[in-house]
């Protein structure tokens, strides 16, 4: 009995050699010996660091993209105080667009609504030009139908500036093949290529001179008597992030 015990004894030794031999080898693999004999377990300190830094770069990134979004913000309002004149008696409200519906519907949804003031049929704008106007409001979100929507509620009166002299006009439906707003003249009369549309401020709710757009292409209606104007549109509607609606 008693041989037995004294050899459990030495084969324990060995068994626990043999674990402690196994742990270090094991070991070795998670945290390599520093080829420069480090002080010890800096390696360990090299992993948690490692471990951490994806977060800090993430963090960065969040700030980075929150820094570009205020500079954003910042140049489009410097923009928007080229027509401030024309805005003295409308209160600017900023939105930003938290989805846009289907090529089919052409609208979009903005963060603010009955808490801000929105109404409806109030005018929009980016700090380029006129987007379109609010067709439907909730308290806390509205919904912007765009110039590229080809409804009647979407005529606006506008005027075409030119060398010779300024003309007015309707804008009146969108033509999606060429990605232009056609115009209708009011009055026969000739615009050259290249003339300024703005709006003229006629009625309550679109102030006037916010840039429409820039006429590329002249010609006549169906039956032959109107003039058409298509025009290149000041707002590219596919990219549109910061919006301002012009509340009364």
């Amino acid at each position: 009995m008693r041989k037995k015990r004294k050899q459990w004894k030495q084969n324990r030794k060995y068994f626990f050699l043999w674990i402690g031999l196994v742990f270090l080898f094991f070991l070795s693999f998670l945290f390599p010996i520093d080829p420069s004999y480090r002080r010890p377990f800096q390696n360990l300190f090299v992993y948690f660091r490692e471990f951490s830094s994806p977060k800090k770069v993430t963090l960065s990134n969040y700030l980075d993209k929150e820094l570009a979004l205020l500079k954003e913000e910042n140049e489009q309002l410097r923009h928007l105080l080229s027509y401030k004149e024309s805005l003295s008696s409308f209160t600017v409200l900023p939105a930003q667009v938290l989805s846009r519906g289907t090529r089919w519907e052409e609208v979009l949804t903005i963060d603010i609504g009955k808490k801000e003031g929105v109404e409806v049929g109030m005018a929009v704008v980016s700090e380029v030009g006129l987007v379109g106007r609010i067709s439907e409001v909730f308290s806390s979100s509205s919904t912007v139908q765009l110039l590229t929507r080809p409804l009647d509620t979407n005529k606006v009166a506008v005027s075409i500036s030119f060398e010779n002299g300024t003309v007015p006009g309707i804008l009146q439906g969108y033509d999606s093949a060429s990605g232009n707003l056609l115009v209708a003249l009011i009055h026969p009369g000739e615009v050259p290529v290249g003339s300024s549309v703005f709006t003229n401020g006629l009625g309550s709710l679109f102030p006037q001179d916010i840039p429409v757009g820039t006429v590329r292409e002249v010609s006549t209606d169906a039956l032959g008597i109107a003039t058409v104007l298509s025009v290149s549109p000041s707002v590219d509607f596919d990219s549109l992030g910061y919006l301002f609606v012009l509340a009364k």
